[in-house]
């Protein structure tokens, strides 16, 4: 089986326009093949007063001052193209003190993505920028870098699994993972369902302005706006 449906998992030998276990349309992509060596990475060794300090130490991102973090976050961005996702994903990463990473997988290194981040200022040589590679070397990489904050720009391209990307997130020892997802013609994140119950928190984004579907660490409803011309 080489194909499988973002929303629901079902596999399939082919690639076809219909999913018949979720009944979408254009959901059915091919099966990543890639290196997992980071699945099997080296022993990490804590005691119980280390993982409960750094589980819940509050870390704040100035752009969005009323949202509340902690680390070991995994956030997702929700909506549709255009809707603000990946500024809001930018903001986030350029808030936070200290190293940031930015895989900007789905649009890569291009000029869209240059004036987006001179339209919001962003010039730090602490915002690091990749795109490509493989995941078998992606953690070493994190851990020369040691950022408090890695984004993720998309999840639909990425094809990673919440499991494979918290166990980078626990071998790096990232505070926080910021990620965009798609969405789908009828309103639902595009990608594994299992994305939803392993967030920590889910942005609905919409026409610039966002609103906060669930968290771990403030009531549902918080809203505001993606960027509003200060930085």
């Amino acid at each position: 089986m080489r194909f499988v449906c973002m929303i629901c998992g079902t596999l399939y030998s082919e690639r076809l326009a219909f999913c018949w276990g979720c009944l979408s349309d254009h959901t059915i992509v091919s099966k990543p093949d890639r290196p997992q060596s980071f699945l099997a990475s080296e022993m990490q060794i804590s005691t119980a007063g280390e993982l409960v300090a750094q589980s819940w130490n509050l870390r704040t991102a100035t752009a969005y001052s009323e949202i509340k973090l902690l680390s070991g976050a995994m956030t997702l961005l929700v909506g549709g193209p255009g809707a603000g996702k990946s500024t809001m994903l930018i903001r986030f990463l350029n808030s936070v003190e200290g190293p940031t990473v930015l895989l900007s997988i789905e649009e890569g290194l291009n000029p869209s993505l240059s004036s987006r981040l001179n339209w919001l200022g962003v010039t730090s040589k602490d915002f690091h920028v990749w795109s490509g590679g493989h995941l078998d070397n992606l953690v070493a990489q994190l851990k020369s870098v040691k950022p408090v904050a890695l984004g993720i720009d998309s999840l639909n391209v990425s094809q990673l699994l919440p499991s494979e990307l918290r166990k980078i997130q626990s071998a790096a020892k990232i505070p926080l993972v910021f990620c965009s997802q798609q969405i789908t013609k009828v309103g639902l994140p595009a990608g594994y369902n299992s994305w939803s119950h392993e967030a920590d928190v889910i942005f609905r984004i919409e026409n610039m302005e966002w609103i906060i579907e669930k968290s771990r660490y403030q009531s549902t409803g918080t809203k505001g706006k993606v960027f509003n011309g200060r930085n």
